[in-house]
């Protein structure tokens, strides 16, 4: 489509030279937020009965958290379910496997006599928005040992990131940021038809929010997850022999900005 241009009134113009003293005063980077977010989900396409699983919490400081914000078996409780947390799970077999990721891990237990057709589904946030400063964001690049993470891993590194550069003068991504396959173990026992399959996932994820300059936003986040999908009766503590727990651990996902210039230090209002 072609577009036509007219001659602009007087009038017109006169508005438009008024309120050329009406822009804006906001000030950037405005308008910061940091959000945890922690999701559970257990689900099967046939019967399912007398069910128990032991799954990883997310953990920081050595304590079940999402975010800021600690967990409790209450936050776990549904009507048919059975909760309770645990350090010492049952028949534990990866003592000698566990990576040294300076945390303790957690376990919640969850079982139920007869599993919903609907399954279990939980989920959970914790955020904090308009941030009085850049001292509230969550550290999305290395969350191992600073933010809330599953535990325990197996046999499991972290990534060593490197910068790819600073992009649009005043930010900076990670060349080597992306997923990090891993192996986190669950505890699984119930019984159902050798057809029945049931899908197992949990993740934790946290991010940073902030508005660069007008309708620029721009963010960063971390991502902890794994996922198992089995069929027939669940047997105990996976990964085993033929069965393994497969997760994602992708730190670093987006933009950095230089928190050292002048716009970063001051207070936000």
């Amino acid at each position: 489509m072609k577009y036509r241009y007219a001659a602009i009134p007087i009038s017109l113009i006169a508005v438009m030279l008024i309120c050329t003293g009406c822009v804006s005063t906001e000030t950037y980077p405005s308008y910061l937020s940091a959000t945890s977010t922690y999701d559970l989900r257990i689900i099967a396409d046939g019967p399912v009965t007398n069910a128990t699983f032991c799954i990883p919490l997310p953990v920081k400081n050595g304590i079940p958290m999402v975010g800021s914000r600690p967990l409790s078996p209450e936050d776990f409780r549904k009507p048919g379910f059975t909760v309770s947390f645990t350090q010492t799970p049952p028949d534990y077999p990866y003592s000698g496997k566990i990576s040294d990721t300076g945390s303790t891990a957690w376990f919640v237990t969850i079982s139920a006599d007869s599993w919903p057709a609907n399954g279990y589904d939980l989920e959970i946030a914790n955020g904090s928005h308009h941030l009085s400063s850049s001292r509230g964001f969550l550290e999305t690049r290395t969350p191992i040992g600073n933010e809330s993470v599953l535990q325990p891993k197996l046999n499991f590194s972290a990534p060593i990131l490197e910068p790819e550069g600073v992009l649009f003068t005043t930010l900076t991504r990670y060349k080597n940021a992306g997923s990090f396959p891993q192996t986190v173990p669950a505890y699984e026992v119930y019984f159902a038809n050798r057809n029945t399959s049931l899908q197992f996932s949990t993740e934790i994820e946290g991010s940073n929010m902030w508005l660069e300059g007008p309708d620029q936003w721009r963010d960063n986040w971390y991502s902890d997850s794994i996922n198992i999908r089995l069929r027939g009766n669940g047997t105990g503590w996976y990964p085993v022999s033929q069965y393994t727990i497969d997760g994602d651990f992708w730190p670093a996902y987006g933009y950095y900005p230089d928190l050292a210039r002048p716009e970063w230090q001051k207070p936000l209002t």
